[in-house]
């Protein structure tokens, strides 16, 4: 299964991650020699996270997906990019994060917070943006709207909207609502 993604993108400023340990050099990590088909990462000091979204319209459940190793390595391919995929391809976008290792317990626990923090911001504010989208839908359908671009509402006694003259008699009383405020009309003729 293949999955469409975003480049990794650090999770914290440089400088500011906690647990950092001194002098440590910066690295994205590096491919530990594969006996098999495992892509194995490790000397991770630069946590990342790669967004994987699902297709399709609107707002898409997620998951933080973080690859197991046991602390010292991050199966990449088989338990993260492969679990990505999967759930792409079931409508779930992913957050794939490249957490600290090897036998860093604590960096990675705070690493897996921040990517959730980062994670849920995102959905949030993808959630916002498609409600402000159906919010100027609903706006633009709305009667009120309707009638601030100049139309009417024409209503005959019993209160139905009338779309149709020939639903109309003479002498037949209707109410016209207008942007602001209501005329009360007598049918005086009309033409089919």
């Amino acid at each position: 299964m293949k999955t469409e993604a975003f480049a990794d993108l650090p999770i914290w400023p440089e400088g500011l991650e906690p647990f950092a340990e001194p002098a440590e050099t910066r690295s994205l990590g590096r491919l530990v020699d594969p006996t098999d088909e495992i892509d194995r990462l490790t000397d991770v000091t630069v946590p990342s996270l790669t967004f994987c979204p699902a297709s399709g319209k609107g707002p898409r459940p997620a998951v933080l997906v973080c690859p197991g190793g046991g602390y010292s390595i991050l199966a990449w391919n088989h338990e993260g990019t492969a679990v990505a995929a999967w759930l792409n391809a079931n409508g779930i976008s992913a957050f794939l994060l490249k957490y600290r290792c090897p036998d860093r317990r604590s960096a990675a626990k705070a690493d897996a917070v921040r990517a959730m923090r980062i994670g849920l911001t995102r959905i949030v504010d993808d959630a916002q943006m498609h409600v402000e989208k159906l919010k100027a839908t609903l706006t633009a359908l709305s009667p009120q709207s309707t009638l601030d671009r100049g139309y009417a509402v024409l209503q005959n006694a019993s209160g139905h909207v009338v779309d149709d003259a020939g639903d109309v008699h003479v002498g037949d009383e209707l109410t016209i609502t207008l942007r602001h405020g209501t005329v009360v009309a007598q049918a005086q003729a009309t033409h089919v």
